[in-house]
């Protein structure tokens, strides 16, 4: 059907559309006591500030809805410029190898709240040369 200027059957909704923020790529391994640094993609309008939480050792839904799972506050306030930026981050040394450990970005004023995929955190262990 062509498009029209007759009014729409239903009333229009004002919600905002849901939108979130994604890691592209996701992340794979930090290395203990490094800089860490992931992209966040967010398709809709730039969220103005986000906290960037570290998660270890539970399922994904088990994040989002368990207040008892520990955590670590990587970054908090972090401003973001446009709709694509890299937080970059310090891996703290008290952190013991694990794979099993989760990122989630969150944006408490318009609900951005994405996370990761399980990944790695550890030494590196390639021989220096």
């Amino acid at each position: 059907r062509s498009p029209s200027y007759a009014p729409t059957s239903y009333a229009p909704s004002y919600v905002p559309t849901s939108c979130s923020v994604f890691f592209r790529p996701q992340p794979d391994f930090l290395e203990i006591g490094e800089g860490g640094s992931v992209r966040v993609v967010s398709p809709c309008e730039s969220p103005e500030r986000l906290d960037l939480l570290l998660y270890v050792g539970r399922a994904r839904d088990d994040v989002l809805t368990d207040p008892e799972i520990p955590f670590l506050t990587l970054l908090r306030g972090a401003a973001i410029e446009g709709r694509i930026d890299d937080l970059t981050f310090r891996v703290p040394d008290s952190l013991e190898e694990r794979d099993d450990y989760r990122l989630r970005v969150v944006e408490f004023g318009r609900g951005y709240d994405a996370v990761s995929d399980e990944f790695r955190i550890g030494f590196d262990r390639r021989p220096t040369t």
